[in-house]
């Protein structure tokens, strides 16, 4: 079983006090992704301001008060194919974080990771699945905390996506009515409407929801039909209005990315 994150021997009374008021304190980052639609190798291996993306996403967690994390990390042949720069990084932040679990991905199928990380997480309690690449402020996650029940997938609402694919849903107190997935040949702007919300992470679950909905026989192979078919299957879906940007997927939406990160970590 995996370790608290900490930097000594015991949790500092912050850490302790939010671990007691936020019901998901555990976490996977992906991070391992090959980023191929942007080009610039892994995204949670895109420096910026002299630091990875990856560890922007882990100090966002941790002042969220997740406290157990577990990272999935390139395989080792992309680290060969890194700049020298970006696996001097990576390294600093294997030692910046000591009690940070970083499992080596060979870019697995999404919908299987959480298969990856059994062994570092507390198969009882909820957690995130978080974005390698883009970090996310503390209120919103643990607002998006609040909304986790048993049988219940919790999701993250934009308003603007730019991409070749999108989970489209209703919004009705935040419960996820009526999700379309959308797939193009070329990407474009996804908008949001009154009502309607493109569907992406992080996401809040269990295990016992995820055995079920997502690995069952019936389950769905693709995260972007996840929503439609866990209500088929009779889950439920719940979906919080995020104000940082969307995964990043092309060029264009960086400067966003970056203008968030400056917002989220300034002085």
């Amino acid at each position: 079983m995996g370790n608290f994150v900490q930097h000594d021997n015991k949790l500092s009374p912050i850490v302790a006090y939010r671990e007691r008021t936020m019901n998901v304190y555990q976490a996977l980052i992906c991070g391992s992704g090959k980023g191929g639609r942007l080009g610039m190798g892994p995204k949670s291996h895109i420096v910026y301001r002299g630091k990875l993306l990856l560890e922007y996403v882990i100090e966002s967690a941790i002042k969220a008060g997740i406290n157990r994390i577990v990272v999935t990390m390139p395989s080792m042949s992309e680290y060969a194919r890194m700049s020298s720069q970006k696996v001097k990084l990576a390294a600093k932040i294997r030692k910046k974080y000591p009690k940070v679990f970083f499992i080596h991905d060979d870019n697995i199928r999404f919908r299987d990771k959480p298969d990856l990380v059994r062994d570092y997480l507390d198969l009882k309690r909820p957690f995130f699945i978080l974005g390698g690449h883009n970090p996310q402020s503390a209120r919103f996650l643990r607002d998006l905390a609040s909304l986790y029940k048993k049988n219940r997938l919790v999701m993250s609402a934009y308003r603007y996506k730019f991409d070749t694919y999108a989970i489209l849903a209703v919004l009705k107190q935040n419960k996820v009515i009526d999700p379309i997935g959308k797939e193009l040949i070329r990407p474009r702007v996804f908008r949001a409407d009154v009502d309607r919300r493109v569907l992406l992470f992080p996401t809040v679950l269990d295990y016992s929801f995820y055995d079920h909905q997502v690995k069952s026989k019936n389950g769905p192979a693709l995260f972007q039909d996840w929503p439609k078919i866990i209500i088929k299957n009779g889950g439920s879906v719940y979906a919080l209005d995020n104000p940082i940007p969307a995964e990043v997927d092309y060029k264009r939406d960086l400067p966003s990315l970056y203008s968030s990160i400056d917002y989220l970590f300034k002085k």
